[in-house]
């Protein structure tokens, strides 16, 4: 459980900094 919640929030992470990456001005 613990690991998954690890797992979510570091694909959250991810895609979050790929997307300010992507399209700064929506930040």
């Amino acid at each position: 459980a613990l690991a998954d919640l690890l797992l979510v929030s570091g694909v959250a992470t991810a895609t979050t900094l790929a997307w300010h990456r992507v399209s700064p001005p929506a930040a």
